[in-house]
């Protein structure tokens, strides 16, 4: 299988998680030193350092943080064959898989902890860690909806492309954090731990229709000119 990342993409993501944090480290010393002189200064200095510090705190957990998704992602799927490419924060979504079987969409979810699914009701026992959350660390959410809105705008990417035959678009929901315990059912999506993605994509699309070795390879091909067009910038 071969894999891509789009390491552009997140060069730009750190290096503003970096500014970010220097911003928001600047604004709250300053929010401390002139509490006593300038109190209404004070105040929104802190507000300031507050908000910056929780979108750096954000941007690294989603892009810089280990276990990082598409590491992860690469590394389960390393032993797909060559009718398989994983493309990460190149498309709409952020990481799509490109099979004989079209273009499957996973999206990545990197919480710790007992998590549990039924129907659409998601739960996380994220115990003291909740409390990161005020502080920018990303909660669960609702991975389904998030991942039926990225199907979508997937579908309409495809659309724009003057391709020989319908592309399915197929997806999942992945924890990708070793210490992520699932327990699903009844779920209007596949909800998978990163162990078993792989073996996802060889057995569990069996029912999305194959497409032809013409429109194969024109997907791959316009695939490669998306990659090509990112690495150039």
């Amino acid at each position: 299988m071969q894999a891509f990342t789009n390491e552009s993409f997140l060069d730009k993501r750190a290096k503003i998680a970096r500014y970010t944090s220097l911003i928001g480290l600047g604004a709250l010393v300053g929010g401390v030193f002139t509490v006593s002189t300038a109190i209404w200064l004070s105040y929104g200095l802190l507000i300031i350092g507050l908000i910056a510090a929780s979108v750096a705190s954000y941007l690294s957990n989603q892009y810089i943080r280990e276990p990082r998704a598409d590491k992860v992602l690469q590394r389960v799927l390393d032993g797909l064959d060559k009718r398989y490419a994983l493309y990460s924060y190149y498309l709409p979504s952020s990481h799509v898989v490109a099979s004989h079987h079209g273009l499957t969409v996973l999206v990545a979810r990197a919480q710790r902890g007992a998590i549990s699914v039924e129907g659409g009701r998601w739960r996380h026992r994220a115990g003291w860690r909740k409390v990161l959350q005020f502080f920018g660390e990303p909660g669960l959410g609702r991975p389904d909806l998030d991942l039926q809105h990225e199907m979508a705008r997937l579908q309409a990417w495809i659309a724009a492309r003057n391709l020989p035959e319908q592309i399915p678009v197929t997806g999942a929901v992945v924890l990708t954090h070793p210490e992520a315990l699932l327990t699903a059912t009844d779920t209007p999506y596949p909800v998978l731990t990163a162990s078993q993605v792989a073996d996802f994509l060889r057995q569990g699309l069996t029912e999305t229709p194959v497409l032809s070795t013409a429109t194969q390879k024109e997907l791959r091909r316009t695939l490669d000119e998306v990659v090509q067009s990112r690495t150039k910038q």
